[in-house]
């Protein structure tokens, strides 16, 4: 079921009302130390918080906002009994959807577009999401300082955020949007301070803030790196370069050469049946800069960057040409075999209606050229319904020509998440650089689920939901029909018990599945199990999967994590994941994982240095991604500077 949806997608619960508040410019910056006083914090303020799924008033607090030439700053009380409040992380730039924390949301733009997130745990811990997407790395996504304390009424924060770690429009007074969103872990809720009803539209103003010019001097960063070290193939050393540098207020240039990804640990895929292509997330920093700025289709985008692996030098630009305006191109080489290319652009018409084309295309030394287009439709009302359409081409020096159509509504509000949709792909729909499940297919699916919160007694929240499709051929013969059912069902305690089956008649076969999947506490990022049992037929033969996931913090620095699987389908498939992390301060950590799929093992140990401003380093035994354990010992060091331009 969904959780934490307003942090995961950012946009689509930027706060909710007609009105707002009158900014206010600080006479005297306010001391940062986690300390509310009413005399620091005389500013524009606002009181209460709202669930952000059906709107009931959830929980007391309030928060100050004002703002001079160069920061934000932002108060933040928060109501709650001490001796529940959950505060695990204490760094800089982490994730702390697990801990009680209070996120401030800016739109600079004031068109619900770009949305910026700040967040600050009751330890002062710090999460920042900034519009388009960026890699976590401090050179390039900045940081704000931020402090927080335990009270005996619950918990406060005091936050200074700089104009300039986001992109600005041109300087002047504006209204800017905004909202301030709670997370209280024991409940599991998400509250904001005004409802919005999932709708953008509906987001408050900060009214007659004089945005400042971003004040950020025009400067090249440069990521020079070296390793060296030894593997069972001979002695190891290279070299290369990242960059990144601001070509105007609102638009970035990030550039590679040589880029070395060995210290990234890729995502595993699990050992589940699909009868389709599965894509593994993305976590290379080149590629993860300005991410969202190049979004199209969701289940099947025009470029997925995960396909492109090993490659020379790269280059993509990506940001704001008006207020409502936005692009992002991205080219990559790999010399002498291939060339890909990517870009996009969207225009806001509205706060609710937006339209995107993109291209992409791919050279390839084999003559595997490729090129495919991509236009969208999309607009919301403020009732929560909503409609799509989208139209993609691509012609193929393999494949040909082909098409994929897909339009339809959607509806989100009051706890209920539907849709209806009509879907063609032709046979010859290929974008090598993008991801397709299926082709030669059309025809609809619908379905929703319903999401209920309980105030009171033992079950804290319940939902349900239900899916049904039917494809055919192109040519008009049956391809796949089904029908599906889901249920979920989360105690006080944390506990989420959730259940389904679904019915699907698929290329002759009569697939049916039952699951149930037992976690708690529900969503908690450092202490959490979880159980899950499938069980069926699938493709004509019997098949069970059992899964097992923990997560488990002994003492503060250290994390452990674990995943194993069995699949019993036609074979036996198992897998097993551990790993462990252990922080030695707020830039340097010791890590490892150990990955079993069957008889191959893999392991790696990693020390890192890094995510401040100066020097990084990285001692690393293993390859992080190999399918076996590969002996090897790397090296690598970045040192970071900027030239003045």
């Amino acid at each position: 079921m969904r959780r934490l949806a307003l942090l995961t997608l950012l946009v689509p619960a930027l706060s909710a009302a007609s009105s707002g508040i009158d900014a206010q410019k600080a006479v005297e910056p306010p001391k940062i130390d986690g300390t509310i006083s009413e005399a620091e914090w005389g500013a524009a303020h606002g009181e209460g918080f709202f669930d952000t799924r059906n709107g009931a008033a959830a929980e007391p607090g309030r928060f100050w906002l004002t703002y001079d030439e160069k920061y934000i700053y932002f108060a933040a009380q928060l109501d709650g009994d001490p001796k529940s409040i959950k505060a695990t992380e204490y760094r800089q730039n982490v994730r702390i959807a697990s801990d009680d924390s209070v996120f401030l949301i800016v739109e600079p733009f004031g068109n619900a577009n770009q949305a910026n997130v700040f967040g600050v745990n009751a330890r002062g811990a710090t999460d920042v999401r900034i519009a388009g997407g960026r890699a976590i790395k401090r050179e390039w996504l900045g940081e704000f300082m931020a402090s927080g304390r335990v009270t005996e009424k619950g918990f406060e924060i005091e936050a200074r955020i700089p104009w300039g770690i986001m992109r600005l429009p041109a300087p002047g007074k504006r209204d800017v949007r905004f909202n301030v969103v709670r997370y209280n872990p024991t409940s599991q809720r998400e509250m904001e301070w005004h409802y919005t009803n999932n709708q953008s539209s509906n987001s408050p103003f900060w009214r007659g803030v004089e945005v400042p010019a971003s004040g950020n001097e025009r400067t090249l960063k440069l990521l020079p790196y070296v390793y060296g070290g030894w593997s069972r193939n001979g002695h190891i050393a290279n070299g290369g370069l990242d960059l990144k540098t601001s070509l105007t207020d609102q638009i970035d240039l990030v550039g590679t050469v040589n880029p070395d990804f060995r210290n990234v640990e890729n995502q595993v895929l699990s050992v589940d049946f699909s009868y389709f292509e599965r894509l593994a997330g993305e976590a290379r920093p080149f590629f993860l800069e300005g991410t969202n700025f190049f979004g199209t289709s969701q289940d099947a985008p025009l470029f997925a960057s995960q396909r492109i692996g090993k490659f020379d030098a790269g280059l993509k630009s990506f940001g704001q040409i008006t207020d409502r305006t936005r692009f992002a191109i991205l080219d990559t080489i790999d010399l002498g075999e291939q060339n890909a290319f990517a870009g996009n652009v969207r225009h806001q018409f509205s706060d609710n209606t937006g339209a995107t084309v993109a291209l992409s295309s791919l050279a390839d030394r084999r003559g595997a050229d490729n090129t495919a287009i991509h236009l969208g439709f999309d607009s919301t009302f403020k009732s929560g319904l909503g409609v799509f359409g989208q139209h993609q081409t691509s012609r193929d020096t393999v494949s040909g020509y082909g098409h994929r159509i897909n339009t339809g509504l959607f509806y989100n509000a009051n706890g209920i998440d539907a849709y209806a949709e009509y879907l063609e792909v032709t046979r010859g729909y290929n974008p090598r650089l993008g991801f397709i499940r299926e082709r030669d297919v059309k025809g609809f699916a619908t379905g929703g689920e319903y999401v209920k919160p309980v105030e009171r007694g033992p079950v804290m929240e319940y939902g349900f939901g239900v899916n049904a499709s039917d494809f055919r051929r192109m040519d008009g013969r049956p391809h796949r029909r089904g029908l599906e059912f889901n249920t979920s069902l989360t105690l006080r305690d944390g506990t989420d018990i959730d259940t389904g089956a679904s019915f699907e008649r698929f290329r002759g076969n009569d697939d049916r599945l039952w699951f149930v999947s037992l976690e708690r506490p529900r969503g908690d990022a450092y202490r959490r199990w979880q159980v899950d049992y499938v069980s069926g037929v699938i493709a004509g033969q019997a098949y069970d999967s059992f899964g097992l996931q923990t997560s488990y913090r002994p003492v503060s620095p250290l994390q452990l994590s674990l995943r194993a699987q069995e699949v019993r389908h036609f074979s036996r498939s198992t897998q097993l994941i551990f790993g462990a992390n252990y922080d030695l301060g707020n830039d340097m950590s010791v890590s490892g994982r150990m990955v079993r799929n069957g008889r191959d093992t893999n392991a790696y140990v990693a020390f890192r240095k890094s995510g401040n401003r100066g020097a990084e380093y990285y001692v690393i035994f293993g390859d992080p991604n190999a399918r076996k354990f590969e002996t090897s010992i790397v090296i690598k060091a970045v040192f970071p500077f900027e030239l003045k331009l």
